[in-house]
């Protein structure tokens, strides 16, 4: 893998080390597209952008220590594809929401209701705003619980001029390996093809909204399956039979 091309890889382990490899080959991959054109997972620019984010982050001490909490046994939440201030979002993936705003509002109201303790830990799995840092900034601090974002293609759109460290996120990756009880996940924001995963890694991602991967080795996040709502890891393991 080319220097320009190979993840900046912030106190990993052994295996996470594996993960970032990984996922850095798949987002290079040619591969059929929703419509049958053959595209890259990620194009050039997204992943320059991912890379040059990540460079600029530095040391992620959050990362980690999310990491330790999740091993530990102690709550970490998930959910993905917020698309804060997003109206096309609305009807592409048909949300029960009149605008953006109530989308938001709606968004945040459901974080608020699902119980996260100020020390949870709370992942998106990336595209979490369409607004400004300032904004989202002000959105994330109206509710609980210590913040990573896996960076999404949105998070790093140089046109809609954000920049996902002014968040106030205590972490941002490219990908993250978690291990709950026995079962070994790895969290990224676009779904990995299956045939790249290690026997028994199940690949927790976005992306795709209402699409789902077929097989047993992919769990979608996006809100769009999680109810408009953070949910629980351990809970979406025990919804799919994994725990």
């Amino acid at each position: 893998m080319s220097k320009r091309n190979r993840p900046v890889v912030a106190e990993a382990t052994e295996q996470e080390s594996e993960l970032h490899e990984v996922y850095a080959a798949w987002l290079q991959s040619v591969v059929p597209d929703f419509d049958g054109a053959m595209r890259a997972v990620a194009n050039a620019r997204v992943r320059d952008a991912m890379r040059l984010t990540l460079e600029r982050a530095g040391p992620q001490p959050g990362v980690a220590d999310c990491r330790k909490h999740g091993a530990a046994g102690r709550a970490v939440w998930v959910w993905s594809d917020l698309h804060l201030g997003h109206e096309a979002i609305l009807r592409h993936a048909r949300r029960p929401f009149g605008n953006a705003q109530h989308m938001a509002a709606e968004l945040q109201a459901r974080a608020l209701a699902a119980g996260m303790a100020p020390d949870d830990w709370l992942i998106c799995l990336g595209d979490l705003a369409f607004i400004g840092d300032a904004e989202v900034r002000a959105w994330l601090r109206g509710i609980p619980g210590r913040k990573v974002l896996i960076l999404g293609n949105h998070d790093v759109d140089g046109r809609h001029h954000k920049n996902p460290l002014r968040w106030g996120l205590e972490g941002v990756t490219d990908s993250l390996e978690l291990t709950l009880g026995s079962t070994r996940l790895w969290l990224t924001h676009y779904p990995i093809d299956a045939a790249l995963l290690p026997a028994g890694v199940v690949n927790v991602h976005g992306h795709i909204h209402q699409h789902l991967v077929e097989g047993q080795k992919h769990l979608n996040v996006c809100v769009e399956h999680t109810g408009y709502r953070p949910l629980r890891l351990d809970e979406v393991l025990r919804q799919h039979g994994l725990r």
